[in-house]
């Protein structure tokens, strides 16, 4: 294995790209899709410099079985890219399966290409020419999709809908000058030899920085909630939002914020609503999730969901008590105060009060129920 400093430290952004994106993928704190598709571009940005990786350490020509997976990812990620830009901006567009169309080809002719040679030891077509109209495909293919997320943009922008320009135009000038740099590298080998790969160097390092610059700044400056819904509720800036940090390791109730939060939950019972989330209450008082959570921690010493529930779990004993609720099932209180789940609300109910909701019931007020 052929090993150097710039290869080591691009291996080390696919690791960094993919650590970043499978959770964005999976936790449910980053459920909107337009985290999904930043999410998904990571990671087959990734991949695809995974697979230079293993051509320029010799992986490939040592383990040619390898090849046989190798995927195209430079034809996928534009896909996501554009996707991402998409919900960023609000739009929607319900045919992504056909974007996929090149990408799907690339991988039927692979896998026919390198299984044949893999069997018979000889070529089924010129490979070098193959590989060379598809990387001029990839490339043609994104910028296409690069200019068609732009004009999206910028007809947006000139319908004055409430958008982040600044955000937008830095994405686009990032896209732009790494689109040059993809294209001349691979314009450039062309004429110096496939075995010069140091030519792709500052391509894949400055996407490996971007990838740590991404981890560092973390999924909250970038889009935990979409473009459009901050935009359309709020009439700060994303930045402004999202660079809020609390900086008082003792904060009281007289926090802004919390004051904000308990007005929305004891006046308006926002806890009743089973789609309540920490994200939604951040949006509607301007401040990132993240800000929240710490508030919510540092002045009631729990978490947001703990919190939400407690509030629950007073109002559930209030009607416990009360005739009036003795013709509605236990169960049926429980989703009344925005529960959704009967083995959530049961166990939150024990763990506050130290029992059953009916031996709460049947406690103070001396008589049974059927649930």
């Amino acid at each position: 294995m052929d090993l150097n400093f710039f290869n080591v430290l691009i291996f080390s952004g696919v690791i960094q790209g993919i650590a970043f994106g499978y959770p964005v993928l999976t936790a449910s704190i980053y459920k909107n899709s337009t985290n999904k598709f930043l999410a998904l571009t990571i990671i087959a940005l990734s991949l695809g410099n995974l697979n230079f990786w293993l051509l320029d350490t010799g992986l490939l020509k040592k383990h040619p079985v390898i090849d046989l997976f190798v995927v195209k990812w430079h034809l996928i990620f534009p896909v996501f890219f554009y996707f991402y830009i998409l919900k960023s901006l609000g739009l929607k567009n319900n045919k992504i399966i056909l974007f996929f169309i090149p990408s799907f080809i690339s991988i039927v002719i692979r896998l026919t290409m390198k299984s044949y040679y893999y069997f018979q030891q000889k070529d089924l077509f010129h490979r070098g020419l193959f590989y060379v109209l598809e990387e001029y495909t990839a490339l043609f293919f994104a910028l296409f999709l690069g200019i068609k997320g732009y004009f999206h943009f910028k007809k947006l922008q000139q319908n004055k809908q409430p958008i982040n320009v600044g955000w937008f135009n830095a994405l686009f000038k990032v896209a732009l000058g790494l689109y040059i740099l993809w294209f001349s590298s691979f314009t450039l080998i062309l004429f110096v030899g496939p075995d010069n790969t140091y030519l792709f160097y500052p391509l894949l390092l400055l996407i490996t920085i971007l990838f740590f610059w991404i981890d560092y700044k973390g999924i909250h400056l970038l889009n935990i909630v979409s473009e459009k819904e901050i935009s359309t509720t709020t009439n700060i800036t994303k930045e402004a939002i999202f660079s809020k940090k609390v900086t008082s390791k003792k904060l009281s109730e007289k926090n802004p914020t919390f004051s904000k939060l308990k007005l929305l939950i004891e006046k308006e019972k926002i806890y009743k609503d089973p789609n309540t989330s920490l994200d939604s209450i951040a949006l509607q008082l301007n401040v990132s999730p993240n800000y929240l959570s710490q508030v919510i921690n540092k002045v009631t010493g729990k978490n947001f969901s703990n919190y939400i529930n407690s509030y629950r779990i007073e109002e559930i004993k209030k009607m416990l008590v009360n005739p009036e609720f003795d013709r509605y099932s236990i169960l049926s209180v429980g989703y009344e105060v925005g529960f959704n789940s009967k083995s959530v609300f049961y166990t939150t109910f024990k763990k506050q009060t130290g029992c059953t909701p009916k031996q709460y019931k049947l406690k103070y007020t001396k008589k049974s129920i059927e649930i």
